[in-house]
């Protein structure tokens, strides 16, 4: 960001707490956030982890159902 380069972090930041910090980073270099939002069905994420090598699974067991249920709904929610 400080180059003013594209920046793009993949996470699952379902928060507005996680996303807080992202968002505050992007200001101070005078670039745009953009959050994308991808809606899958909580039984498609939870099956999807149950396949991840171990060094790449969402943290945590229930964590794509706590993701799913606490995450933002709509794109305007994400703020």
């Amino acid at each position: 960001m400080r180059r003013r380069l594209l920046t793009v972090i993949d996470a699952t930041n379902v928060t507005s707490e996680a996303r807080a910090p992202l968002v505050a980073a992007a200001k101070r270099h005078h670039m745009p956030a953009v959050a994308v939002m991808v809606s899958t069905p909580a039984s498609v994420c939870v099956e999807r982890q149950g396949t991840r090598q171990a060094n790449r699974t969402v943290a945590g067991r229930h964590r794509p159902r706590a993701a799913h249920r606490d995450g933002p709904r709509s794109p305007e929610a994400v703020g």
